[in-house]
């Protein structure tokens, strides 16, 4: 718009419309646009595995037709095995998926604008399975941690044969040598499940597995797997301490070794060493990833241990604090939290008051792995966001509860049985329980 500055009222006026044109420059990489990753199967004989296509975002004078070619990062074995050609992905050999399961394909990618630019993009390709193996006799182990006895009808784990081939399930057949009244098999998939109701005990399950496919004979081999189960508590999941790992899984936290001990087995001697206590006292019943947490390399873990009583949380979250590199060499991870705590970080779950709250259900966590499977407790970390939760009376240090208070022996004189004063000479010391909330209107009394 444009006016003239005479100040008068009847000052002119015009207005121009002006069009600017913004033109493209090839400022952007093409890179892969299709569904992957791509499957080809084992046996085959070379030939065109797909059609590579690309995109870029810069406009159609600087983009397609895209020339693809390895990338030079790639090594040898990719190079030997596939080739491109125009557009197409080939094969150049004949694969072995029990050799290796998939391929990750560097490829470069150059658009025609001018000048050109090159991006490279990853193209995963998995070998499919042909069922070319037999399988061979097998044995599996599955733990149960059944929560106040209550679980409910429970799918603890497939039944194990040994094969190298891992996508025949529809080739195989699953019966029992003799059927057990606490479990029941599903024929077609081999996935027992635990009844509601089976008793505390070690139980050996045998089975008998038939296969057969166009490359296999009919054949029949045995599989056996040990299941105990072990009822938990709930003083146990109440009194228990907890940590985070960071960079180990559900699978290989309780995936047994060539030798046959799983991380959680020497987490488990370790704590039993550390409390001075045995290892059948001890007892780490939860191993998940926390729904509050997409990232499947934060793993919590809960456990408890007992002389008589259970051990308190405080002194069991201490005796890690003080071994915790040592715990971190021996799992091979790092230890982000002890005493798993989701109201540490402010406004994360919350914006003002937060506090923790330790859901647990009777409906099991169960981590599958090929030759073991952990059947652990549901048990939570939720936060909440407020302060003022109506909880049930609970006297300390033998009190009664009577109505709305508590009824305490003499000299325990705080509202829940309390002993209000304590005192230390020398190098005393002692463990408090952690204030587990964050409130807008906290207080603190010392």
């Amino acid at each position: 718009m444009a006016r003239d500055e005479d100040g008068s009222s009847m000052a002119f006026r015009e207005s121009v419309v002006v069009n600017i044109t913004l033109t493209d420059i090839n400022d952007n990489a093409p890179f892969l646009d299709m569904p992957y990753p791509v499957i080809w199967d084992e046996n085959k004989p070379p030939g065109k595995i797909t059609e590579l296509k690309a995109r870029d975002y810069d406009s159609d004078d600087n983009g397609p037709p895209f020339d693809f070619r390895i990338d030079d990062t790639a090594d040898n074995e990719i190079r030997s095995k596939f080739d491109i050609r125009d557009n197409n992905l080939y094969a150049r050999a004949v694969f072995d998926r029990e050799m290796q399961k998939s391929y990750d394909i560097p490829i470069a990618i150059t658009d025609s604008g001018s000048p050109p630019m090159t991006g490279t993009s990853t193209l995963t390709v998995i070998i499919g399975d042909e069922n070319d193996n037999p399988m061979r006799e097998g044995s599996s182990s599955i733990f149960v941690y059944n929560y106040k006895g209550e679980a409910p009808d429970t799918e603890i784990g497939r039944v194990y044969v040994n094969d190298p081939d891992d996508w025949d399930l529809p080739d195989k057949t699953f019966k029992w040598v003799s059927p057990h009244d606490g479990f029941h098999l599903n024929i077609s998939t081999g996935m027992i499940t635990l009844l509601s109701g089976t008793s505390n005990d070690t139980f050996v399950l045998k089975f008998v597995v038939t296969e057969q496919s166009k490359l296999i004979p009919w054949h029949q081999v045995q599989a056996y797997v040990n299941v105990t189960v072990k009822e938990l508590p709930e003083e146990a999941v109440h009194r228990s301490g907890s940590i985070r790992f960071y960079g180990i899984t559900a699978e290989q936290f309780v995936e047994p070794d060539e030798s046959g001990v799983s991380k959680k087995d020497i987490f488990q001697e370790k704590l039993a060493t550390m409390l001075n206590t045995s290892v059948e006292n001890v007892d780490v019943f939860t191993v998940l990833h926390s729904p509050h947490h997409n990232n499947k390399s934060l793993l919590d873990i809960r456990f408890s241990a007992h002389g008589s009583p259970y051990y308190a949380p405080e002194k069991l979250n201490t005796i890690i604090a003080q071994h915790s590199k040592e715990i971190e060499r021996e799992m091979k991870a790092d230890i982000l939290l002890m005493n798993i705590d989701e109201c540490l970080f402010e406004k994360l779950h919350c914006n003002d008051s937060c506090r923790n709250y330790l859901n647990t259900s009777t409906v099991p966590y169960v981590v599958y792995t090929n030759t073991s499977s952990f059947v652990g407790v549901r048990a939570i970390a939720e936060p909440l966001c407020t302060c003022h939760v109506a909880e049930p009376v609970v006297c300390l240090n033998g009190g009664t509860p009577l109505a709305e208070r508590c009824e305490c022996p003499p000299g325990l004189e705080g509202p829940r049985c309390e002993l209000l004063g304590i005192g230390f000479h020398g190098d005393g010391w002692a463990i408090m329980p952690p204030p587990d909330q964050a409130c807008d209107d906290s207080h603190l009394g010392t």
